[in-house]
């Protein structure tokens, strides 16, 4: 039996979830940093930032999510 794993971050507020089996409820996690398709993101003062640039010093991004609703359905 094979499994798929789903990772999704809700960057609304600021968590992991990790879907291990479909027929049940996602796990809720907070690690100290993870990485999704080649991005990774670590936890700092209790929301996730994306390094951009690390040397002497450290640039980092943070994501905003944005609520658009599809009125033409």
């Amino acid at each position: 039996m094979q499994c798929a794993n789903f990772l999704c971050y809700n960057c609304f507020i600021f968590k992991l979830h990790v879907m291990v089996d479909p027929l049940t409820e996602a796990i809720i996690l907070k690690p100290a940093k993870f990485t999704i398709h080649n991005h990774r993101f670590i936890l700092l003062k209790n929301q996730y930032y994306e390094p951009i640039y690390e040397g002497k010093a450290t640039i980092l991004k943070a994501h905003q999510c944005v609520l658009r609703l599809n009125r033409n359905s």
